[in-house]
C-alpha cells in the first residue's frame, strides 16, 4: 500500500467515526481531489455539509468540485457560492467565484453590486488587476471609448462596456485600433468586474 492509499484509509476511517469532525473531512476531501477521485470528494462534502451547513470552506469545496463538473447544476454551484464566504472575510476566491456565477446567471448590473465589494478590498495593485476565471466563450463587439493606454468595448452579446488594456490585445493589434473597429475577445473578471483580454481584430 503506498503512502497515498495509507493516508486515504486512515483518514476514511477518521471520517466513519465522526464525519462531524470539519478537520478530517476538509482533508479527506482534499485527499481525494488530489487523487482524482472528484465523485468520491463531493460524496464526502455533502455529507460534511449535513452535519455541518453553515461552514464556508465545505462550501468552497463543494464549490470548486462543481465548477469542474459538465453536469453540475448552475443553480447548486451559485447556492453553495454564495455560502462560500461571509461578508467582510478574505476568501476572495469565493467571492470573485460567486460574483462570476453572479454575471452568466443574472448578468452584469446584477453582478456589479457584489464587484463594488471586491473592490474596496485591501490587496495589491496587481493583485487587483489580476485576471481570474475566465469564461470560454470567445466574444464579439465594437471599440468603444479609446484612452491612451486602453479602451472599453462593446459587446455584442452582453451589450455592456468592457475594459480593455493595450496589454490585453495579441499581437500588437492594439496599435491599429480605432474608434469602432471590430473586434473578438476573451472575457475574465478582476476585483472591479469583468475585463477583456486577448483582444484582435475580427477576420
Amino acid at each position: 500500500m503506498s503512502q497515498t492509499e495509507r493516508l486515504l484509509s486512515t483518514l476514511e476511517k477518521a471520517f466513519d467515526a465522526n464525519p462531524k469532525n470539519l478537520h478530517v473531512a476538509i482533508s479527506l476531501t482534499r485527499a481525494r481531489l488530489g487523487s482524482g477521485d472528484n465523485k468520491g470528494a463531493e460524496t464526502i462534502v455533502r455529507k460534511a455539509l449535513s452535519y455541518n451547513e453553515h461552514e464556508p470552506r465545505l462550501h468552497f469545496l463543494l464549490s470548486c468540485i462543481l465548477r469542474e463538473k459538465p453536469d453540475a447544476s448552475e443553480q447548486d454551484l451559485l447556492y453553495h457560492l454564495r455560502r462560500a464566504f461571509t461578508p467582510g472575510d478574505k476568501n476572495y476566491d469565493a467571492q470573485l467565484m460567486h460574483a462570476r456565477q453572479v454575471y452568466i446567471m443574472k448578468g452584469h448590473k446584477e453582478a456589479q453590486l457584489f464587484f463594488a465589494e471586491l473592490a474596496t478590498a485591501r490587496v495589491t495593485v496587481s493583485e487587483r488587476r489580476k485576471h481570474h476565471f475566465p469564461l470560454d466563450e470567445i466574444f464579439h463587439g465594437r471599440i468603444g471609448n479609446m484612452l491612451a493606454t486602453a479602451c472599453f468595448i462593446k459587446c455584442d452579446k452582453t451589450h455592456e462596456l468592457l475594459f480593455a488594456h493595450e496589454t490585453n490585445f495579441l499581437d500588437d493589434s492594439w496599435r491599429e485600433v480605432i474608434y469602432d473597429s471590430r473586434v473578438r475577445f476573451k472575457i475574465a473578471f478582476n476585483f472591479r468586474g469583468p475585463v477583456a483580454y486577448d483582444v484582435d481584430f475580427n477576420e
